[in-house]
């Protein structure tokens, strides 16, 4: 049995930092349910981890297994004018995915600490930011202190990654890398024992809607055994871009533990049940 961490709340900075100390997690999670519809009050939001081994499982905010992949459903492709509205309707949904670009790492502009310490208010959802912007190591602390779970960046920025990571790391968050299409995987090999989560693009970052790149396929596959071989057993390899229900079996089938879909999820009129197609596929 691999062991996973569970929450110990510090504090840093005026800010709540989270510990994990490593016990066994052996039965599924009674209350996963109660925890979609937004329960436990008193219980801060954490990412999940997914158990390797014959009996793949991931966890829950509560950090307890459950049986089912985690889906982040990115706000990009939602309604700007009504975000909590939107936010309430994929309640079961584990994350949110919030991309945050600066106009100059990608040609577009998005949202900014502002934003996420206002969706910290009204959701108990993991918030899983995702920076596309050059300066990651400047403007990671101010993430940090906005509210974010998971900060990600990008391992082509203008930043030191291992930098980023332990700046990350004193705020007590959790800590991912990701890689542009043409990067590659063995590119993340030197920071796999540093991070929490691994993120491969299956489309050019900076706009929402684009197809999926088929072709990163194979890529996904070689981070998956890179990942296994490196002796981290909680970290996760999230995919981002043109994920449906077809690209998101293919990707789970790859070896994806984190499924990121936006137009596929809030582009329908049932936004909820695309998550839990997607959760199925």
């Amino acid at each position: 049995m691999r062991k996973f961490g569970v929450k110990n709340a510090g504090e840093l900075d005026g800010e709540r930092r989270i510990e994990y100390n490593k016990v066994e997690l052996v039965r599924p999670c009674a209350d996963f349910v109660s925890m979609k519809n937004g329960m436990h009050k008193n219980k801060p939001a954490f990412p999940c981890i997914r158990q390797q081994g014959e009996n793949q499982r991931t966890f829950c905010r509560r950090m307890e297994p459950c049986l089912e992949k985690i889906i982040s459903p990115s706000i990009l492709s939602a309604d700007f004018a009504n975000l909590q509205q939107e936010i309430e309707r994929v309640q079961n949904a584990e994350w949110l995915h919030l991309d945050v670009m600066d106009g100059h790492f990608v040609p577009n502009l998005t949202i900014g600490p502002p934003v996420i310490r206002s969706l910290r208010q009204v959701t108990r959802h993991v918030l899983d930011v995702h920076l596309m912007i050059s300066n990651p190591l400047f403007y990671a602390g101010e993430f940090a202190r906005a509210g974010a779970d998971l900060i990600c960046f990008h391992l082509e920025s203008d930043s030191d990654p291992s930098h980023v990571i332990d700046k990350i790391r004193r705020y007590g968050k959790k800590a991912g890398l990701a890689i542009k299409p043409g990067t590659p995987a063995s590119a993340l090999t030197p920071y796999l024992s540093q991070l929490d989560m691994v993120l491969v693009m299956t489309v050019e970052p900076g706009f929402g809607g684009q197809a999926f790149m088929y072709e990163m396929l194979p890529k996904l596959r070689e981070v998956r055994e890179i990942v296994d071989r490196s002796g981290n057993p909680d970290l996760l390899v999230q995919v981002d871009g043109g994920v449906k229900a077809e690209t998101g079996r293919l990707c789970a089938e790859a070896g994806a533990d984190v499924l990121v879909a936006g137009s596929f999820i809030f582009g329908h009129e049932d936004p909820a049940a695309q998550v839990e197609l997607l959760r199925q596929c």
